[in-house]
């Protein structure tokens, strides 16, 4: 009615309500909006009742005014006051941050890299996810406005990555699609995190296709490769002696680099013929080595090792006992198994790099040390040992996860059966029958 006291010849007491033109109705609407402006400190109309507030929180290290703004709607004076006292008590406490300025790099250091979550990924996580973004993301566009980061950002990241000459070793090519893949997850994992906290309305990884990755196919020794493999560790001096028990018992248990170089004695039990794996040591530059839990909850276990490995596991501790007295007080007492000369833990990248040369020495067959895990694995089903046990073994929390990474495997032991069958059912023909009257 506030609109109608205003017009000509309009009474409150019942006058009547004047017929208008629509040129006339809209210049009074027009004239009663212009009215609403409300005037509060620190905000500046901008239209349609939005209002941007601008508080100063001091001075940057450049000696400008920091200024922190908020653009809000209101529609009452007392609302925008409101809020206008809760944005400024947000500033003051270091509760706000200017998001419509936020960089995808500040956003990282600042949010995601100190939230409770990103702190609790294990260290080699964390530091895997540090040289993605500080090596290929943040050169690329970590400059830019975290609610600006659009598909083609992305795109052109990952194009510029499986350019020729993008690797950092030196190697000729670009970059695996298996690697451009890791970065995809990140990304999708960061600005999920971006959308929950509100930061942006749409992650732009929706519109960007996951890069495919070529699936590789898990190198291992075949059954003449393993007994020739034995042979030459069976010639190794006492000096190499920890090596051949490191590299018997990957072969024997199918255990991951990282769990046999953090075994420690009170893990073997002797009579019982078994290991319980419990922890995993790994290292990282400027942390050194250190010791964490295994990779998943399942990875802790116990599994049986052989009677051969038995003994060898008790010659390897004599061994140690007279290393450990012959340097006497230098020697580091720790219950690990596979150590420095000293007693430290030993470096677990200390065995690939050993192993690589050894089996270069003797020319065998190019398998990493990871690899005799798979030699493992394939020997067991090769063996026709079920896939629950195998995955039990080598601490896969299911064994869905075995049947994938070993299904070129399962092929040829399930021509293997077919054959079996074939020799069961079929093989006893060419026989005379049985004279059941005799």
């Amino acid at each position: 009615m506030r609109l109608f006291a205003r017009l000509p010849n309009y009474s409150k007491r019942g006058g009547a309500i004047p017929s208008l033109s629509y040129q006339e109705v809209r210049l009074f609407v027009k004239e009663d909006k212009k009215e609403r402006i409300f005037n509060v400190e620190g905000c500046e109309y901008k239209g349609n009742n939005r209002y941007k507030m601008v508080i100063c929180s001091g001075f940057n290290a450049k000696g400008k005014r920091d200024r922190r703004s908020k653009t809000v709607t209101a529609m009452s004076k007392k609302e925008l006051e409101n809020i206008y006292a809760e944005f400024k008590t947000a500033v003051r406490t270091g509760l706000f941050m200017n998001n419509s300025n936020l960089t995808f790099r500040e956003f990282i250091e600042t949010q995601w890299l100190v939230d409770p979550e990103a702190k609790s990924l294990a260290p080699k996580t964390l530091s895997r996810y540090s040289d993605m973004l500080y090596q290929r993301i943040f050169p690329e566009f970590g400059h830019v406005k975290l609610s600006d980061i659009n598909r083609n950002h992305i795109v052109k990241l990952y194009e510029s990555m499986m350019q020729e000459g993008s690797r950092l070793d030196g190697k000729d090519g670009g970059l695996s699609g298996k690697t451009v893949l890791h970065h995809h997850r990140l990304l999708s994992k960061i600005f999920n995190t971006a959308v929950l906290w509100e930061l942006i309305a749409v992650s732009p990884m929706k519109m960007v296709k996951p890069p495919k990755a070529a699936r590789n196919v898990a190198s291992f020794y075949n059954d003449e490769e393993v007994f020739t493999l034995i042979e030459h560790l069976n010639r190794l001096d006492e000096s190499q002696f920890k090596y051949k028990v490191l590299t018997m018992l990957a072969l024997f248990t199918g255990m991951r680099r990282g769990e046999l170089v953090g075994l420690e004695w009170r893990d073997i039990d002797f009579d019982k013929r078994t290991i319980e794996i419990c922890r995993t040591s790994q290292y990282l530059p400027g942390k050194g080595v250190f010791t964490k839990e295994p990779k998943t909850e399942l990875s802790n276990r116990t599994i049986t090792i052989p009677v051969s490995i038995v003994e060898l596991l008790k010659d390897y501790q004599l061994h140690q006992e007279k290393e450990s007295q012959q340097l006497a007080n230098l020697w580091k007492p720790s219950d690990r198994l596979f150590t420095t000369w000293d007693g430290d833990p030993m470096n677990p990248d200390t065995v690939t790099d050993w192993f690589g040369k050894f089996i270069k020495t003797h020319n065998l067959p190019h398998v990493t040390f990871h690899g005799l895990r798979h030699t493992n694995v394939s020997l067991l089903i090769a063996d026709g040992v079920d896939i629950r046990t195998i995955a039990s073994r080598v601490g896969h929390a299911n064994p869905t996860t075995t049947l994938n990474l070993y299904s070129h495997m399962l092929k040829k032991s399930d021509q293997m059966a077919a054959d079996r069958l074939e020799k069961r059912i079929l093989g006893n023909q060419d026989k005379p029958p049985i004279n059941e009257e005799s």
